[in-house]
C-alpha cells in the first residue's frame, strides 16, 4: 500500500487546488451514481451493489495511489462479462459468486503485475478492441430491452437468446415500463442538447423517479427494491473452492479485459497530465483494489473512461478528486437510499442502452474498414464472435487470439533494406528498392527491427533477391532489437553462400548483445574478428570502416593485379 505516497501528497497538496477538486467531485457522483446503478443491472445484481462499488473503489483507490486522475468504478464491459461468466449460477447463489470472481480477479491481477505481463497488453490491435467494443455494445443494449419491456428474460451473452427471449414473452409487455424507459432517453437527449450543465443521466433519473413518486406507480413497475442503507459494510463471502475451476477461465479474460481500459486512459494522461505511469505498478494496485471490493459486496473495477473523461475536464487537481467524489456518493446513499425504492428498472434501462449507443464509434469503424483489409476482417471477426459466442470470455480470447496473429503477420516481413552510400558527400544514405539492385563495388544490407523464426521464409527469400556472385556485402545490424536462432541460420546460410562463391562478408554496428549471439554460432570465427565492426556512439560510423576496408582490399587487388 502507497501511504508513504499518499502522506506526501497530503503534505505537498496546494489548498488552492480544492475547490477545482470539489467542483470535478461533484460533477464526477452526478454521472457516476446513475451510471454505476445501471452497470450492476448489466452485471446482474441489485443496482445498489454498483453504488457500493462506486464508493469503496474511489475511496481505495485514492488511498493505495493509483493514478492522479483516473477514476475507478464498475464499467459497461466488465459488468456484461461478469453476468457471461456467472450465467450457470442464475439459480444458485449468484451474489455470493460475483463477490467471489471479483476476488479472484484482485488476485489474477497481482500476479500479472508481478510476472511484468501490464504491458502486454499494448499488444492487442485496435482494431480488435474497436470489434469487441462494438459487439459488446450490442450485447449490452439487447440485453436491456427486456427490462425495458418489463419482461422477465433470462439474458445472456449470445444475442439471439435474447432476442428470442423477448419475442417469446411479447404479450406481456408493461406499457408503463416501455413508456418509463423510452422517457428517460427522451430525458436524456433533451439534457444534452438543450440543459447541457445539468448532468443528463442524473437529471432523467431524478425526474423519472420523481414521477413515479407523485404518480404512485411504483406498485405496477419494476423498481429498485432494497432494504439495506447505502453504506458499504464489511461482508466475508462464501470462499466456495468447487467454483475456482468453473470460474477461472472467466476471471483470467475479465483480468485481460481490465488491463485495456486502464492502458488507454493512462496513455492519455501521460500526455495531457505529464504524469508518467509505471503500467504494472498500477495493475498491482487495482488487483488490491478488487480484492478490498469484493469483501464490501462490490464487483469487478477498473479505470473508467468516461469518468476519469469528466474528471480531467472538470478541472481536477489531484487524485484528492476521486477520494472527494466517493465520499460524496456513499453521503448521498446513506442520506437518500429511500429514494431507491421509486427508481424504475426501465430507467436504467434506458441509461444503459443510451451507454450502449454511445459506444458504438462508427466513424473509427468505417475508418478501420477502409484502411486495410486485414483489419477490416480482424474487427468483423471479432464483433460477430462477441455476439454469437455462448460465452464473453470465449469471445475475448479469440480477439487475443486475432491479436497475436496480426502481430505476427506484421513482425513476419523483416525489414531489410539495400542501401546506397554516396562516396561524395559522406553519410547520405539513399535507401534502395531490392529489386532495382545491380552490381556494385558492395552491397550494404541494413536490417531493423525483431527478426524471429516466424519471419524466417521471407528473410531468406530477400537475402536472395539481394545476392549476387564474386560480390563484397556489409551486413549493417546497429538497428536489430533481437533476433533469434533461427533467423540467425538463414543469415548464416547467405554468408556460406557467399563465401564459396568468390565474395566478401563484413559485418558492422553490431550492439554487444548480438555480437555474443553471432560469436555463440560461429560467425565471428567463420568471417574472422577483423571483419566485424561493432557498433559507435557515432552514427554510421561502424559501417563507414567497415566501406573504408573493402575499399583497400581493393586497392591492393587492384594493385596485385598490375
Amino acid at each position: 500500500m502507497d501511504f508513504i505516497n499518499l502522506k506526501n501528497s497530503i503534505s505537498s497538496y496546494n489548498i488552492n487546488f480544492l475547490k477545482h477538486d470539489i467542483k470535478s467531485s461533484f460533477t464526477v457522483a452526478a454521472v457516476a451514481i446513475p451510471q454505476n446503478m445501471a452497470y450492476a443491472l448489466i452485471a446482474g445484481v441489485n443496482p445498489i451493489y454498483g453504488i457500493y462499488t462506486s464508493i469503496v473503489a474511489m475511496i481505495s483507490g485514492s488511498i493505495l495511489g493509483i493514478s492522479n486522475f483516473m477514476i475507478l468504478g464498475p464499467t459497461n464491459i466488465l459488468a456484461i462479462a461478469i453476468a457471461s461468466n456467472m450465467s450457470f449460477l442464475k439459480n444458485g447463489n449468484y451474489l455470493e459468486g460475483v463477490f467471489f470472481l471479483t476476488f479472484m480477479v484482485g488476485i489474477l491481477q497481482i500476479i500479472f503485475s508481478l510476472l511484468k505481463f501490464g504491458k502486454l497488453v499494448n499488444y492487442i490491435s485496435h482494431s480488435v478492441i474497436v470489434g469487441l467494443t462494438t459487439g459488446l455494445a450490442f450485447l449490452i443494449g439487447a440485453g436491456q430491452v427486456g427490462s425495458l419491456l418489463g419482461l422477465q428474460i433470462d439474458s445472456g451473452s449470445n444475442i439471439i437468446n435474447n432476442i428470442l427471449g423477448i419475442i417469446n414473452k411479447i404479450k406481456n409487455v408493461n406499457i408503463s415500463s416501455l413508456l418509463i424507459g423510452l422517457t428517460t432517453i427522451i430525458l436524456i437527449l433533451i439534457f444534452n442538447r438543450v440543459f447541457k450543465k445539468i448532468p443528463s443521466f442524473l437529471g432523467a433519473l431524478i425526474m423519472v423517479s420523481l414521477g413515479t413518486y407523485l404518480l404512485d406507480i411504483e406498485n405496477i413497475l419494476n423498481v429498485v427494491k432494497f432494504h439495506e442503507s447505502g453504506l458499504p459494510k464489511f461482508y466475508f463471502f462464501n470462499f466456495n473452492t468447487d467454483l475456482i475451476g468453473k470460474l477461472f477461465t472467466g476471471a483470467f479474460s475479465i483480468t485481460i479485459l481490465s488491463f485495456i481500459q486502464p492502458v488507454s486512459i493512462l496513455k492519455t494522461l501521460e500526455g495531457s497530465r505529464n504524469q508518467k505511469v509505471n503500467l504494472n505498478r498500477e495493475f498491482f494496485r487495482l488487483g488490491m483494489i478488487n480484492i478490498i471490493v469484493s469483501f464490501f459486496k462490490g464487483f469487478v473495477s477498473t479505470g473508467s473512461i468516461t469518468n476519469t473523461h469528466i474528471n480531467d475536464q472538470a478541472g481536477a487537481e489531484s487524485r484528492f478528486s476521486q477520494l472527494l467524489t466517493g465520499i460524496i456518493i456513499l453521503i448521498m446513499s446513506v442520506l437518500f437510499s429511500s429514494i431507491f425504492s421509486y427508481i424504475p428498472i426501465a430507467a436504467l434501462s434506458g441509461i444503459v442502452i443510451v451507454v450502449a449507443y454511445n459506444m458504438v464509434d462508427i466513424g473509427e469503424i468505417f475508418k478501420i474498414v477502409k484502411t486495410t483489409k486485414f483489419d477490416a476482417i480482424v474487427l468483423t471477426t471479432t464483433f460477430l464472435s462477441t455476439i454469437f459466442v455462448p460465452r464473453i470470455d470465449y469471445a475475448i480470447y479469440i480477439a487475443v487470439g486475432l491479436s497475436i496473429i496480426l502481430l505476427l503477420r506484421r513482425m513476419s516481413n523483416p525489414d531489410i533494406t539495400h542501401i546506397g552510400y554516396n562516396d561524395e558527400e559522406k553519410g547520405i544514405l539513399e535507401n534502395k528498392e531490392i529489386e532495382n539492385k545491380k552490381r556494385e563495388d558492395y552491397i550494404i544490407i541494413n536490417f531493423s527491427g525483431h527478426i524471429y523464426f516466424h519471419s524466417a521464409h521471407k528473410l531468406q527469400k530477400k537475402l536472395e533477391r539481394l545476392y549476387c556472385k564474386n560480390q563484397k556485402f556489409i551486413l549493417r545490424l546497429r538497428n536489430i532489437n533481437h533476433i533469434d536462432y533461427t533467423a540467425i541460420k538463414e543469415i548464416d546460410k547467405f554468408i556460406d553462400k557467399v563465401l564459396k562463391n568468390g565474395g566478401k562478408i563484413i559485418i558492422s554496428g553490431t550492439k554487444e548483445k548480438v555480437y555474443k549471439i553471432l560469436y555463440k554460432y560461429g560467425i565471428v570465427d567463420k568471417i574472422g574478428k577483423e571483419n566485424i565492426f561493432k557498433m559507435k556512439d557515432q552514427f554510421f560510423s561502424a559501417t563507414q570502416k567497415a566501406i573504408e576496408k573493402i575499399k583497400k582490399s581493393e586497392n591492393k587487388e587492384n594493385g596485385n593485379g598490375k
